[in-house]
C-alpha cells in the first residue's frame, strides 16, 4: 500500500460545508471524475449539493444554484443549468428540465431536474 493506492475498504462520508462525516469506516473514496482513489487524510474538494468527492479542483466541473419563483408565493432553491453569473439576472424567466445527474453501478442513468434560463418564443 502506498499513498495514492490506499487499498483496504472504501469509506462511506457524509459531505458538509467545511467538513466530511465519516458513516463507514474506510481508507479512502473514489474521486466522482476520475474513479481515482482519494485517501481520507488527502481529501479536500468535494461537493455539499452533489453528495461527492474529487481528486481536486480541475475534476469539479461548477454548477449554478439559485433560487427560482414559482408563481406569485413559492420561492425554491435549485440547480441550474448555467454556472456563469454573468448570464442570468434577477426576475428572468426560467423553465424546469431533466438533466443527467450520475449513472449508477449497473449502467443507468439516473437524472434529476434543474432550472434554465427560458428559451425565447420566435
Amino acid at each position: 500500500m502506498n499513498k495514492h493506492d490506499p487499498g483496504g475498504p472504501e469509506a462511506k462520508l457524509h459531505f458538509g460545508d467545511n467538513e466530511f462525516t465519516i458513516l463507514k469506516q474506510g481508507l479512502f473514496v473514489t474521486c466522482a471524475v476520475s474513479g481515482e482513489r482519494i485517501p481520507l487524510d488527502e481529501l479536500r474538494y468535494w461537493s455539499v449539493d452533489l453528495q461527492e468527492p474529487y481528486r481536486g479542483p480541475k475534476e469539479f466541473e461548477p454548477y449554478g444554484v439559485g433560487y427560482v419563483q414559482l408563481d406569485d408565493d413559492v420561492i425554491v432553491e435549485s440547480r441550474l443549468t448555467v454556472a456563469d453569473p454573468d448570464q442570468l439576472q434577477i426576475g428572468m424567466p426560467m423553465e424546469l428540465v431533466i438533466i443527467p445527474f450520475i449513472t449508477d453501478d449497473d449502467g443507468t442513468e439516473l437524472v434529476t431536474y434543474a432550472f434554465a434560463p427560458a428559451k425565447e418564443e420566435s
